[in-house]
């Protein structure tokens, strides 16, 4: 299955909260199929949004996108929120870390990006994340490309 197939029906919840959150979700997914387990992508892609819309500046924007580079399709959520900085980036996968900001997220256990990464571990796929204060965060998954099939 194409990777956008494989997370409509999770994009279709994350529309309705986004909304709710007033924040303008937008996904440019590539239709090339991608070897990976569905449901832990899936579970990914939840943790993903739920933590850029969370942590996302409220009225911004979030995108779910796509880019193919050598032999990853490289799918990267961005949002346009507060960003973090150098010492918050380095501890942004660790658990129960909400980077200080309990006050400003009470529910918030700081689990989202430590299951990402637990989850690309056992998908084995590389992870990326890049940040500045006030530019928002970009976190990126290298899904491996399927292999074109031979016709018979």
């Amino acid at each position: 299955m194409s990777l956008g197939e494989l997370l409509k029906d999770t994009l279709g919840e994350f529309q309705a909260l986004a909304s709710m959150c007033h924040v303008q979700l937008r996904t440019r997914l590539s239709e090339r199929s991608v070897w990976v387990h569905p449901l832990s992508l899936q579970r990914l892609v939840r943790n993903l949004l739920s933590n850029a819309l969370r942590y996302g500046a409220s009225g911004g924007k979030v995108l779910l996108g796509t880019r193919l580079q050598g032999e990853h399709l490289w799918l990267w959520c961005i949002d346009k929120g507060e960003g973090m900085s150098q010492a918050q980036l380095e501890s942004c996968f660790k658990a129960f870390n909400a980077n200080d900001d309990a006050a400003h997220v009470p529910q918030s256990l700081g689990l989202g990006l430590f299951s990402v990464k637990q989850l690309a571990l056992q998908m084995q796929t590389p992870v990326l994340v890049r940040s500045q204060v006030g530019q928002g965060v970009a976190i990126g998954i290298g899904l491996r490309l399927t292999s074109p099939r031979l016709s018979d």
